[in-house]
């Protein structure tokens, strides 16, 4: 049977005004793509013999471009992408001259520049909203799962950002026109029943119809069971374990992701890189992980008979091919050429992993936030904690002026039930911070730092010896020390008060206690009192003596 035609035109506009008739003579072709997680493009490429149609046809970088189709099934034309032109081109050589235009719808716009910005007390839908809002776009979300406590977009384009935030709860995110769509992904059970050879609905693809090629495959190569995600409550001081069973909501055939693995033993993947610290959050990443990893279990392209129906996003059932193929898929990328030939639509159904080396590499997603290796410098910003955890809130210099992170908990030597050495650092303190798993929402404070104004409090440079420091000790807020001497001329310990009032020293190398004030020793036991000297004993006072007792005896 020869493959069929479809009997569709193309409409190209710039800012809202159709090609002239001479100028769509001259279009050579017309090309849109468009993937999730990806700005939608398209391609315009113009015969242009005299070297000016692009001026003739008023089309410069910025100007708003729309490209449609109409045809005899469509009362109205059927828009494939509303974007801006980003590039043009002049492509001269020995066949031809041509102008080559190039753009992407408005979500290239939210890729451009990085920033750096705090959400606290919101869900991941607020965030979009905000964010959409503030590029101009008319937000439409679906509402997700609980609230987050503290989000902090650091150094990332708002794209990716959103994009991290979407992958994390299993949403897709794209802007058609001026809309930002921030919602959960069309589900493959959302596609019409399989066509035959009267169908006439773009979306029932039929072999042999409208289905011109199909490639697919079915594999169980890195397929699980199950994906359970482990994290820790610190609050609680305890795991949280969520967990998902193995799904594909891109495609509805006669095998599942479990079937799979169930035929190549059935094993369990655990996230551990993630951090999560409530049931809610571990069981919506379970369940997002199961899905990336899930659908990456059947994977298709395909070429079809021309139509904007065909997009990234959409449920087609296809029919006519073998059993094991026959069913429902979401298309995940599209591509409409408009040529000399027919028109055609490039279909791929490719899941919900991401496609890059790193994320292949990574079974499928990649982190939904900015990831920061190593340790940083911070400057603490706050020291009330409400939940008396000793933790900290933060800024981060090198990262912002007004970021703020959320509370960092301390590493403290010894730090247990009711015992450790604490020492929460002052607002103002320069301290080192390290994130949990590199996840700059989980920073955990290793310690302070001295630098050019918080100068260290001893001069241990004057008590070195041969290399061996040979002064240290603690140096409270207001003054306060205890000191530690090991050289070859002494060892002791010495404890100071502010402004050297009270002092009492452990001197090793002379076998003595000394304790020194300017006001009282008082002695109060609420039992007995025992002084023993191996020697000689001296009491001696300036002024007046007492002794006093219920009975005083002297031997």
């Amino acid at each position: 049977m020869p493959a069929p035609t479809a009997s569709t035109s193309r409409i190209v506009e710039i800012d809202g005004s159709e090609l002239a008739t001479d100028i769509e003579g001259q279009l050579e072709s017309a090309l849109v793509v468009d993937r999730l997680a990806m700005p939608d493009m398209f391609t315009l490429v113009f015969r242009d013999p005299t070297r000016d149609i692009l001026s003739r046809a008023g089309i410069e970088i910025g100007k708003k471009v729309s490209i449609s189709t109409a045809s005899l099934r469509s009362d109205s034309p059927e828009m494939l992408i509303v974007g801006e032109v980003t590039s043009v081109e002049a492509d001269y050589d020995s066949l031809g001259t041509r102008a080559v235009v190039r753009g992407y719808d408005k979500s290239h716009r939210l890729a451009a520049g990085r920033k750096t910005a705090t959400y606290q007390q919101v869900k991941y839908s607020d965030i979009a909203s905000q964010i959409a809002s503030a590029a101009g776009l008319t937000p439409d979300v679906d509402e997700s799962s609980g609230t987050v406590e503290h989000v902090l977009q650091a150094n990332q384009s708002d794209l990716d950002f959103l994009l991290g935030l979407a992958r994390r709860i299993g949403f897709d995110c794209r802007v058609e026109d001026e809309t930002l769509l921030f919602k959960r992904p069309v589900q493959s059970s959302g596609a019409p029943g399989a066509g035959d050879f009267t169908s006439d609905d773009p979306v029932q693809l039929v072999w042999n119809l409208n289905l011109l090629e199909f490639r697919a495959r079915i594999s169980a190569v890195a397929q699980v069971s199950e994906v359970k995600v482990r994290g820790w409550d610190p609050a609680a001081k305890e795991a949280v374990i969520g967990q998902a069973d193995a799904v594909a909501s891109n495609a509805e055939l006669t095998l599942t992701p479990a079937d799979l693995a169930d035929k190549v033993g059935g094993q369990t993947m655990v996230v551990v890189d993630h951090p999560v610290s409530t049931q809610e959050a571990a069981d919506e990443l379970a369940a997002a992980r199961a899905e990336q990893v899930g659908s990456a279990a059947f994977e298709a392209t395909a070429v079809t008979v021309g139509s904007a129906a065909l997009k990234a996003g959409v449920a087609v059932s296809v029919s006519g091919v073998d059993a094991a193929f026959d069913g429902k898929w979401v298309i995940t990328g599209s591509r409409h050429e408009f040529g000399n030939g027919a028109y055609r639509t490039f279909l791929e159904f490719t899941g919900r992993q991401d496609r890059s080396i790193q994320g292949l590499l990574a079974q499928g997603a990649s982190p939904a936030r900015e990831r920061i290796p190593g340790v940083v410098v911070a400057i603490v910003t706050d020291n009330n904690d409400p939940d008396a955890m000793g933790r900290v809130k933060l800024s981060y210099p090198w990262l912002s002026d007004d970021a703020e992170s959320y509370w960092a908990r301390l590493v403290a030597p010894g730090a247990g039930k009711d015992y450790g050495i604490v020492w929460v650092p002052q607002v103002g303190d320069e301290v080192l911070v390290a994130f949990e798993h590199g996840d700059i929402s989980r920073p955990l404070v290793l310690g302070g730092l001295w630098n050019g104004k918080d100068t260290i409090p001893f001069d241990y440079g004057s008590d070195l010896d041969a290399g061996t420091v040979t002064y240290c000790g603690f140096t409270s807020r207001t003054g306060h020390k205890i000191s530690f001497f090991e050289s070859s001329s002494e060892s002791k310990i010495h404890l100071l008060t502010k402004g050297g009032a009270v002092s009492v020293v452990l001197d090793e190398q002379n076998k003595e206690v000394k304790v020194e004030t300017t006001g009282k020793v008082i002695i109060d036991a609420q039992q007995d009192v025992e002084i023993k000297a191996g020697g000689s004993m001296k009491l001696e006072a300036t002024g007046q003596m007492t002794i006093k007792g219920a009975t005083v005896a002297i031997n």
